[in-house]
This record gives structure tokens, C-alpha cells and sequence, in this order.
């Protein structure tokens, strides 16, 4: 009698034991995914879910060459993800052995470099097939992609006039406003530089530059040379700046349309955006150069500023004990220089 009770017992423990050993198998495979299909990004890290409980097969495109990652173990040190490379191969097998840990890994294909951000799944995949981008991807890439309403307005410039003739007036008074009125200054980028184009009579020398990023807008202050016998006029609006190989017309400039033979004038200018009205993007590090595309003899010319002034030290300045309202900038000084713009309208 007592046999035949330890025999259903054992029975039952054995019968119990196969069905644990099934329902965590069944478990195991619920929490995954037969295969994935991932693609290779040499700008950026591409994100890979690796399982915890069962092992992740990556299949690279061609052989492995190097792998490197904090955080990975063969087993034979610490780390959070185990990993297993056959020599020569493109496979690399993973698994997580730390859940609330990532890991950066780089895996090198011949003379090509990608990087992996590891992180673990709660469903991973059993394989994922990672491949190289296509032509097809980085045409998809430049699609245009939706936006809101919020981003279109975020992103428009301001092309009205007092805007413009504003940026004119900080670019041209800089050198007593960032003293006075600082705030007005704030995140904008100034370098100087002596960047000259000559067409062998007449040169132009950029002599500083400054930058609103916020406004994608650019002033300069720019000295212009007549080498020629006889004065030159030209038209302030048909100025343009010649970056690398584009040109981009000005779009607002104080400048007298005039220069004496064989002297020099001072212009101030301002290239806000490209072309079309939307951000150029361009860098305050570039070669700019202005361009006065046509200009011709002129008779009597009234008296201008000719040559450019270093600013004043700070030192030098008067005390600020009185600042002038953010609002009033100071007038245009040079009534001998007129204003043109190239008549963008606000968009």
C-alpha cells in the first residue's frame, strides 16, 4: 500500500515537473519575435531590443571586422550584455543581462564603422537581419515631412521693413549698443576679418561681420576703394554676397552709391535668408565677399564717410547710468548714404 502511494506521488511530482518545463517554454516563446529587419545607419546609432531571457541573433550584412562596447562580456569578465561572435562571420549573438542598463556598440564592416544602441525588450525578436542603406533610403530620407502650424510660424522670418532697418542699425551702431543695451546682442556671433573681392578697379573689403542666428540675419560693414581716375556710381540694391560659389543679393543697405576716384566709402549691409525668402543656414566661419555687380562714372559726389573706424574700447565709452529704451534704436547717422532694399515683402 505505502508503495503504491509513493509511486502516484513521484507520478504526480513527475507530471507536474513536465508541465512547468512546458508552460515556461511556451512563456519564452510568447515574449518573442521570429525575425526583424533593421538598416544600418553610418550617421547615427541604429536602437536594437535584445531579449533577457533568450538570446538575440544580429546578422550583419557581410563580416564582422571589429567589435568594440563598454559593457559587453564573452562571460569571462563582468558586463551587462553577453555576446558570442563565430570568426569570420556576420553574426553576433546578444543577450541582456542587465535590464535597467544600454550599451553603445561598434561594430566594424570591413572599412565601414556603424553603431548599435543596445537596450533590452520585453519582446524581442529571435533574428534581426540588419542591411546597409540603399539609394531608395536616402531618397526617402528627403521627403518632405509634415509639420505644425506652430513650426511654420516658429520658422518664418520677418522681412518687414522696420524689422530689416533695425538689424541695419545694430549691425552699424554695435560698437556703442553692445555697451548700452546688451540684451539686444544676445546669441549673436561678431568676427572680424578682411575678406576682399576685386575685379582689378574697384575692390570691396569685409571688415566685420555679425550674426543673428535666432533671424537666420547677417550684417557687414564693408569698405569699398575706387582705383579708377574718375568717381563710380553704382546701386546700392544690386549689391550681392558672393559665398563659395552661390551669390545672394542683399537684402537692405546703407550706402551712398558713390565712391570718388581713387578714394574709399563705407557701406553697411544686411543678408537676411536665401533666395527664396526661407533659412540660407550659412556659417559666420565662411569667406564672404561682397559684390558690386555693375557701376559707371560719375560727375560731383557729396561728402562721405570714407574709411572704416575701429570701434571705442569699452573703456573709452561714456558711463551707462542712463540707458535708452530697447525699443528707440538710434537713427541712421550718415545722411549722405541712402537706404535700398531688394523688396522682399514679410512672409
Amino acid at each position: 500500500m505505502k508503495k503504491n502511494r509513493y509511486a502516484y506521488i513521484l507520478m504526480m511530482m513527475a507530471a507536474a515537473m513536465v508541465t512547468l518545463a512546458i508552460d515556461s517554454s511556451a512563456q519564452a516563446q510568447s515574449q518573442v519575435q521570429p525575425t526583424q529587419e533593421l538598416t544600418l545607419d553610418a550617421g547615427k546609432p541604429v536602437a536594437v531590443g535584445i531579449g533577457t531571457k533568450v538570446a538575440t541573433i544580429l546578422h550583419f550584412p557581410s563580416e564582422i571586422t571589429g567589435l568594440f562596447g563598454y559593457g559587453l562580456t564573452d562571460g569571462r569578465a563582468p558586463g551587462t550584455y553577453h555576446y558570442h561572435h563565430p570568426a569570420g562571420s556576420g553574426v553576433l549573438s546578444l543577450r541582456c543581462l542587465a535590464p535597467d542598463k544600454e550599451a553603445f556598440v561598434t561594430a566594424m564592416l570591413g572599412d565601414k564603422v556603424y553603431a548599435l544602441q543596445l537596450r533590452a525588450a520585453e519582446h524581442p525578436a529571435v533574428i534581426i537581419r540588419l542591411r546597409e542603406p540603399s539609394e531608395e533610403d536616402d531618397k526617402r530620407a528627403l521627403l518632405a515631412k509634415p509639420i505644425s502650424k506652430e513650426e511654420i510660424t516658429e520658422r518664418r522670418l520677418d522681412y518687414s521693413t522696420e524689422r530689416l532697418l533695425n538689424f541695419l542699425k545694430l549691425g552699424k551702431n554695435a560698437h556703442i549698443l553692445r555697451h548700452s543695451l546688451p540684451k539686444l546682442y544676445e546669441g549673436a556671433q561678431s568676427r572680424k576679418v578682411e575678406l576682399r573681392y576685386d575685379d582689378g578697379e574697384v575692390s570691396t573689403v569685409i571688415r566685420e561681420i555679425i550674426r543673428f542666428p535666432r533671424e537666420d540675419t547677417f550684417t557687414f560693414i564693408v569698405e569699398i576703394e575706387n582705383r579708377r581716375d574718375d568717381a563710380i556710381g553704382y546701386d546700392p540694391g544690386s549689391m550681392q554676397i558672393k559665398v563659395g560659389g552661390r551669390l545672394y543679393p542683399v537684402t537692405v543697405a546703407d550706402a551712398s552709391g558713390f565712391v570718388e576716384a581713387k578714394g574709399k566709402a563705407l557701406a553697411h549691409v544686411v543678408l537676411k535668408g536665401d533666395t527664396e525668402g526661407a533659412r540660407a543656414h550659412l556659417s559666420i566661419k565662411n569667406d564672404f565677399q561682397l559684390v558690386i555687380s555693375a557701376y559707371e562714372a560719375y560727375g560731383e559726389l557729396p561728402a562721405l564717410m570714407t574709411e572704416y573706424q575701429e570701434p571705442m574700447d569699452e573703456a573709452e565709452l561714456p558711463p551707462n547710468d542712463s540707458p535708452p529704451s530697447a525699443g528707440l534704436l538710434p537713427p541712421l547717422t550718415n545722411s549722405a548714404s541712402s537706404i535700398s532694399s531688394t523688396g522682399r515683402d514679410s512672409k
